[in-house]
C-alpha cells in the first residue's frame, strides 16, 4: 500500500477515490494518506443497486455508517463522504427508463436511505466533511439544516448553461477521446477512463510465457470489457471487441502525465479551430513563455508554417490561452506533421515562498497516429554507472510513445515514460528502485521501444 501511495505522489496526483467496492478501507490506509498529503474521496459501501428499506436493514446501516464515520473522521485526508456509487446517475435512471410508473416509489426509497439515514450520520458526527448521496449526482437545490430533510436533491431540475454536481464519462470511441466538446461539464470529474492492458511485468506474475501475447485466449478472456452479461466463461465476442478498441486507441493517441503546470492543445476537427492552453494547479499565479515548432515525423522542421512564441501569466488554479488559430490541410500535410509545444513557467509550489521553474512539453498531431507516416526513430539506450540514470536518444526520426521496460525481478518507477522524443535531444531518465531480485544486473536488461515497433513484423 505504501508503494501505491508512493506512485500516487510521484505522479503528482492529489486524490484517491475510495470506491464503493464492498469493503471499507482500513485505518492504516488513511494513516498513509495523511502522511503523504493525499485526499480520500470516501464512499459508503452501496453501489450499482437498489436497496431495501425494511427497519432491520436500516438499523444495520445506521450502526455501520456511524461506526465508520467516527472511525475515520479524525483523518485530515478525509475529503468527502458519498452515499455510494452510481445510485442516482445509473440506478434511478434505469428505473425511470424501464418502469417509469415505479420511479417515484424507488426514488422515495433511495431518499429514505441516502438522505434520511446517511446524511444526518455524516453531519452529526463531523464538522467539516461534505456529503453527497451518490457518485455521480446533479447536486442539490437546497441545503438547509432547519428543514426536516436538509438536502433537497436537484435530479433533472437543471437550468441550461448552468453547471451542477459531479460527472463520470466513458466513451470507447477513441476517435473522439480528445474532443473536449463531447465531455460532460460539471463541478468535479469523479470517474472517467479508458480500458487498457496491465504492464508486462504484472502479466508475468500470473500468466505462463506461452500465453503472453495480445490475442491469446488467456489474455482475451481476462479482459472483461465488454462483460458477458451472464455466466458465460467463453466471452470471446464481447472481449475481442474491447481488445479491438484498445488497439485502435493505442494507434491513435499517446499518454500525458500530471504536472503542476502543463501545456495542452484542443482541436475542433469540424471547424479546424485550434487552441493551446497553459493549465496550472499552483495556488498562486505563474508566468512564463510558451514555444511552438512544427516538425515532420522524420525530425526535419516544417518551415512554411510559423507559430510564434507567447509570453503568458496564468492565475491560481486556472488556465490561459496562449494560441488561437486554425489548421488547414492544404498548407500543412496532416499525415506528416507534428507540433512540438513547450512551456517554461516561474511560480511557487503550495505552502512555499520559494520560486520554482516548471517545464512541460507536449506534442500534437492533427490526424491519428494510425495514419501518421512514422519513420524508424533509431532509438538508442545507454546506462551511466556514475549518475545511475538511463539516456534515451532518437537518431533518425521522432520516437512516439517511447517506453522503457524493466525486466522481471524488479519493482521500480521510471521518472518519465511514454514520452515523445525529438531526434538529437537525448533524454535522461532516472528511476526509483523499490525491490530487486537480480543483484543489480537488471540495468543491463532494460529495453526501449516506441510506437514504430508496432508497424514491424515479428
Amino acid at each position: 500500500m505504501e508503494q501505491l501511495f508512493d506512485s500516487v505522489t510521484a505522479a503528482n496526483q492529489n486524490m484517491l477515490r475510495v470506491w464503493a467496492s464492498g469493503a471499507y478501507t482500513p485505518d492504516f490506509v488513511y494513516d498513509i494518506a495523511d502522511q503523504e498529503g493525499v485526499l480520500m474521496w470516501s464512499e459508503f459501501e452501496f453501489g450499482d443497486a437498489l436497496y431495501p428499506i425494511d427497519q432491520e436493514f436500516l438499523d444495520n446501516v445506521k450502526d455501520e455508517a456511524t461506526y465508520n464515520v467516527r472511525r475515520v473522521n479524525h483523518h485530515p485526508s478525509l475529503a468527502l463522504w458519498a452515499g455510494g456509487n452510481e445510485l442516482e446517475s445509473l440506478e434511478l435512471m434505469l428505473v425511470n427508463n424501464t418502469a417509469p410508473e415505479e420511479y417515484e416509489t424507488y426514488r422515495a426509497q433511495y431518499e429514505q436511505l441516502f438522505l434520511d439515514i446517511l446524511l444526518p450520520i455524516v453531519y452529526t458526527n463531523s464538522k467539516s466533511i461534505s456529503y453527497i448521496p451518490s457518485s455521480t449526482t446533479n447536486g442539490y437545490l437546497e441545503l438547509n439544516f432547519s428543514l426536516p430533510r436538509p438536502m433537497i436533491q436537484r435530479y433533472d431540475n437543471k437550468t441550461p448553461g448552468s453547471i451542477y454536481g459531479d460527472t463520470d464519462f466513458y466513451n470507447y470511441d477513441s476517435s473522439i477521446a480528445f474532443n473536449y466538446s463531447s465531455y460532460p461539464v460539471g463541478r468535479f470529474a469523479n470517474e472517467f477512463g479508458y480500458h487498457s492492458m496491465p504492464s508486462l511485468q504484472t502479466w508475468e506474475q500470473a500468466v505462463s510465457p506461452q500465453d503472453l501475447f495480445f490475442n491469446s485466449s488467456t489474455i482475451v478472456l481476462r479482459n472483461h470489457h465488454y462483460p458477458p452479461g451472464g455466466l458465460n466463461i467463453s466471452n470471446f465476442p464481447n472481449s475481442t471487441k474491447g481488445m479491438g478498441e484498445m488497439t485502435v486507441a493505442a494507434q491513435r493517441w499517446y499518454p500525458d502525465i500530471y504536472q503542476p503546470v502543463i501545456i495542452s492543445p484542443f482541436y475542433n476537427t469540424t471547424t479546424g479551430d485550434f487552441e493551446i492552453y497553459v493549465i496550472s494547479d499552483l495556488w498562486s499565479s505563474a508566468h512564463g513563455i510558451a514555444t511552438f515548432q512544427w516538425y515532420h515525423w522524420d525530425g526535419t522542421l516544417i518551415t512554411n508554417v510559423s507559430t510564434p512564441s507567447m509570453d503568458f501569466t496564468v492565475g491560481a488554479l486556472n488556465i490561459t490561452r496562449v494560441l488561437g488559430t486554425s489548421l488547414d490541410n492544404s498548407t500543412l500535410d496532416f499525415n506528416t506533421a507534428v507540433l512540438y509545444m513547450n512551456v517554461t513557467a516561474e511560480g511557487q509550489l503550495p505552502n512555499t515562498n520559494i520560486a520554482t521553474t516548471f517545464n512541460h512539453e507536449n506534442f500534437f498531431h492533427p490526424f491519428s497516429l494510425a495514419n501518421a507516416k512514422l519513420v524508424d526513430p533509431g532509438i538508442r539506450l545507454s546506462y551511466d554507472n556514475t549518475t545511475k540514470n538511463f539516456t534515451v536518444e532518437a537518431t533518425s526520426g521522432i520516437a512516439v510513445w517511447t517506453w522503457l521496460n524493466n525486466p522481471a525481478g524488479t519493482l521500480l518507477n521510471f521518472d518519465a515514460n511514454g514520452f515523445i522524443l525529438l531526434p538529437g535531444r537525448p533524454r535522461e531518465v532516472g528511476y526509483t528502485l523499490k525491490s530487486d531480485d537480480t543483484g543489480g544486473d537488471w540495468v543491463h536488461y532494460v529495453t526501449v521501444e516506441s510506437l514504430y515497433n508496432n508497424t514491424l513484423s515479428y
